[in-house]
């Protein structure tokens, strides 16, 4: 099964370009934009990454992210699908975001929202209402609400979840408690992601082993992840298609040997 996953085709929907700030390239940045940082070497950034919650973990992430100091947005608009919603939830309702949405939704744009993780099935539901939101990124505390989880099943509604991520946060335990099987298994749209790497300590292929080494599943419901989030993307039918065929590939040159 690990030789299988390795070579399934992926997609990520829920990563952070900040969050793919290793700590090598973050004292490099620091030096060229004259920014001083916390840190006194590469090693300490690492040994900083054991969190007991969001907010810790913010703090640490908005200490690199301040070595980002050129402007990368404007001039690329025509590169920009979706406006997101990130950041701790605490104290910080969809409703807060209301305005700004509906000048994304206004300008063209797709809305995609973090809910659900730290925060109330309430902000998935306001999420969805109030901001349209696409996507919810995240949302593993849907099934607290039985009638979230089925209007999420009906809609096709996906949820990106990020489970190391979660698990550095303490959203869960440990991986085995993770309930992005049972949530795939319900037929919600639920798609693997990295969310913030080299913070949480793995990329696309590492959240899928540790998926996998927690809870047995078939090949099948593997690939399954990677077909939502195919369905999931914003891109064009024509490249949904192309890559769907890509991972029944997959599952035709594995079928011999995997159940």
């Amino acid at each position: 099964m690990k030789d299988f996953i390795e070579t399934l085709p992926k997609i990520e929907l829920h990563l952070h370009i900040e969050g793919t700030l290793e700590p090598e390239l973050l004292f490099k940045l620091a030096r060229r934009n004259g920014v001083i940082i916390p840190f006194k070497s590469e090693p300490e950034v690492r040994d900083a990454c054991h969190f007991s919650g969001l907010q810790l973990f913010l703090d640490i992430y908005y200490q690199g992210a301040n070595v980002l100091i050129h402007g990368q947005a404007l001039p690329h608009r025509d590169k920009i699908v979706a406006v997101g919603l990130d950041s701790s939830e605490t104290g910080n309702p969809p409703e807060k975001f209301r305005d700004v949405y509906e000048r994304a939704l206004r300008e063209g744009f797709l809305t995609v929202a973090y809910a659900g993780e730290e925060g109330p099935t309430s902000y998935i539901s306001d999420a969805l209402l109030l901001l349209k939101a696409s996507r919810i990124d995240q949302g593993v505390r849907c099934v607290e609400d039985p009638a979230l989880v089925a209007q999420l099943i009906a809609e096709h509604a996906p949820l990106t979840v990020c489970p190391l991520s979660n698990i550095k946060l303490r959203v869960f335990d440990t991986m085995t408690q993770h309930n992005i099987v049972e949530l795939l298994r319900r037929d919600l749209c639920v798609t693997i992601n990295s969310d913030d790497p080299a913070y949480f300590g793995g990329y696309m292929t590492a959240n899928f082993l540790a998926v996998a080494e927690a809870h047995p599943m078939s090949a099948r419901e593997i690939a399954k992840f990677t077909f939502n989030a195919i369905h999931a993307s914003f891109i064009s039918k024509y490249e949904k298609h192309r890559l769907g065929a890509r991972v029944n590939e997959a599952l035709g040159i594995t079928a011999s040997v995997i159940r």
